[in-house]
């Protein structure tokens, strides 16, 4: 009877039914969101709930007499509710349409009950007389014992057995009266003890404000979790390495920073430029490769003039060592139309440790 109650149309909801179903609406949506986050699942809920507790206000409408489209302001604040959950926007907005949706709850649930009758766990409509058509057809009948009698108490047996089956019938349906009028009774109670009503009210909200802390403390904790995954990804991002220098006697230097190999020497005068890059292969092709006297040859990643009319070309770190080995090697080099001498070079590398480690 109390599930075909939650989706009758004809029936009459009390205020305190009408405040229970539509909390508990709103809690299985909030739960929902708490469990599986914020997403499109949550229309899963929504539908479902949303029929439920538009059926219900339309039920508590009919039992204050107030206009029907009333029940029609329920779904405003819960479709506001249940877009903002499902777009993941921020938590004051759909906080907000949360305490619309409560404050939408108690004004439908304000005006008095204007219904005539017995309401049965807060609701009156034909679930309840199907219920109780239900419980009056399991009427037990027993099989007459008329044939035990022979002809000679044929005359006594219409005078005595009719008390006998009242008396049976009786007896036989005192049980089940007793139990509906328990039912009753209970109901009765729920009803009209004011000492229940706020237990329940204080239940619903209870469960209502944890639901709404959870979700806020998982907001706060979320944030706080990404701020410090963030501040560790920016702690664990190694610093450049500082650049260590090897001056060779022809007037050229090398440096080396993570890897990345360099040579700078003083070029001609002019202003800071870029003269090649391999990106886009535009600038002086003299500057495209560093070529050794016997004939081997590494290309350049970019060459610039700086601003003291010095130039500078960066190499590849997969070149690094191989260059270096030459450099220590070989007699001559070329990089932009300028010849260098490497006379004495693998003694100058020798004596900074970092450049002694690749031409060992």
């Amino acid at each position: 009877m109390l599930l075909n109650s939650l989706f009758c149309i004809h029936g009459r909801d009390t205020s305190l039914r009408f405040v229970a179903i539509s909390a508990s609406c709103f809690f299985v949506i909030l739960l929902w969101m708490l469990i599986f986050g914020s997403n499109a699942s949550v229309f899963i809920p929504a539908v479902t709930a949303g029929i439920v507790l538009l059926l219900s206000g339309y039920r508590r409408v009919r039992d204050a007499q107030k206009p029907q489209w009333w029940s029609v302001t329920l779904l405003v604040p819960w479709l506001a509710l249940s877009v903002s959950i499902s777009s993941d926007t921020l938590f004051s907005i759909w906080l907000s349409m949360l305490i619309f949706g409560c404050i939408a709850t108690l004004l439908l649930a304000f005006p008095k009950s204007l219904s005539v009758g017995r309401f049965s766990s807060g609701y009156q409509g034909p679930a309840t007389k199907m219920h109780g058509a239900q419980s009056t057809s399991t009427k037990r009948v027993e099989p007459s014992l008329n044939a035990q009698f022979d002809s000679g108490d044929s005359e006594q047996a219409p005078n005595y057995w009719p008390n006998a089956n009242e008396s049976t019938d009786a007896l036989l349906d005192r049980e089940p009266m007793q139990q509906d009028s328990m039912k009753s009774l209970f109901s009765d109670m729920i009803e009209s003890s004011p000492i229940n009503r706020k237990t329940l009210l204080f239940i619903v909200i209870t469960l209502l404000s944890l639901t709404v802390l959870g979700l806020l403390g998982q907001s706060m904790w979320g944030d706080h979790e990404l701020d410090t995954v963030s501040t560790a990804e920016q702690a664990v991002i190694p610093t450049s390495e500082p650049e260590v220098t090897v001056s060779f006697s022809d007037g050229f230097s090398m440096g080396l920073s993570d890897k990345k190999l360099s040579m700078t020497w003083l070029g001609d005068e002019g202003e800071a430029q870029t003269l090649w890059t391999l990106a886009d292969a535009i600038g002086d092709s003299n500057c495209q490769v560093l070529r050794f006297n016997n004939g081997t040859q590494y290309r350049t990643i970019k060459v610039e003039r700086l601003s003291d009319s010095s130039t500078k070309a960066w190499f590849t770190p997969l070149d690094t060592k191989a260059i270096l080995k030459d450099v220590a090697r070989r007699n001559k080099a070329s990089l932009c139309s300028y010849t260098f001498s490497l006379k004495g070079s693998q003694a100058d590398l020798s004596k900074e440790p970092l450049f002694r480690a690749y031409i060992e």
